[in-house]
């Protein structure tokens, strides 16, 4: 059974799912559908190497092979639906040569766009409220999901710099790579993983990621109403995206403000688009 050449370890809503899109039109590359979630997960890891590298075993045998699984990224606590923490330790222990690919968002919109995420999935009601559940009364309903901790980046990174040689690790800046330079990013991917550099595809500008609901098909779906007849009620309805108030927006940026400013040094970049604003972007 094929292991792996690559894996996109995260981060969660920062681009991994266009990424996929992108290696799965690549005719040298073979990425599942589906995440694997094995080195985060405690039921899965207990099924052993085999199990996980059995996930790939419709790979073409000349074909590069990758895992896209974004919580490998969030390595510091354990979490709901058995995520436990360490991932960069198993990756490294089973295969230290490993080629990693990060990428990373203004950590205000991630952390929005998470909760949005959650919500849409039917796991939180929406009536809750977005400020509660962030600064408020609610928060004890999101708690164990990292939708705060998920967004400092440099703990997380700084883990895997520990363990992996830099120049293992590709790294994308969501807003600079992937939304302005997309074919130029997937060149550079493609390179990185081995594959051709010169293969165009196209939808580059298209986003990847899941429909937003109306506020009726949120409540529809999180009262257990079967998601494909929730689909079907909601498709003539405005779709809803919950942002926090400006007050908690400038929240959220002075909170992840030291760690960004941490994270830019490592990197050796800095991103104009994660300075201070009043509206984050839920996309």
């Amino acid at each position: 059974m094929p292991a792996p050449d690559f894996i996109i370890i995260g981060g969660q809503k920062c681009g991994t799912t266009w990424l996929r899109y992108h290696l799965r039109r690549h005719p040298q590359v073979h990425v599942p559908t589906k995440e694997a979630q094995f080195f985060n997960r405690r039921h899965r890891l207990a099924r052993g190497q085999s199990w996980y590298e059995s996930f790939f075993e419709t790979a073409a045998p000349d074909q590069i092979v990758g895992d896209k699984s974004p919580d490998y990224l969030w390595t510091t606590s354990d979490g709901t639906r058995n995520h436990i923490a360490g991932s960069h330790e198993r990756i490294h222990d089973m295969y230290p040569d490993m080629k990693l690919v990060v990428t990373l968002r203004n950590p205000v919109n991630r952390a929005v766009s998470a909760l949005n995420h959650f919500i849409r999935r039917g796991h939180i009601s929406p009536l809750y409220g977005i400020d509660a559940l962030l600064f408020g009364d609610e928060q004890s309903r999101v708690e164990g999901l990292g939708i705060i901790e998920k967004g400092f980046y440099y703990r997380e990174l700084r883990r895997y710099l520990d363990l992996f040689d830099s120049d293992q690790i590709l790294l994308f800046l969501f807003e600079e790579d992937i939304l302005q330079a997309p074919q130029r990013t997937l060149r550079r991917l493609y390179d990185f993983i081995g594959a051709d550099p010169s293969v165009e595809t196209a939808d580059l500008d298209r986003k990847r990621g899941e429909h937003y609901l109306s506020l009726l098909g949120l409540l529809l779906q999180y009262y257990l109403l079967p998601k494909d007849l929730v689909k079907l009620l909601d498709r003539p309805l405005p779709s809803t995206k919950l942002n926090p108030s400006p007050d908690n927006v400038l929240r959220l940026y002075d909170l992840y403000e030291e760690e960004n400013e941490k994270l830019f040094e490592l990197i050796g970049r800095r991103s104009a688009s994660w300075l201070r604003r009043t509206t984050p972007s839920t996309a």
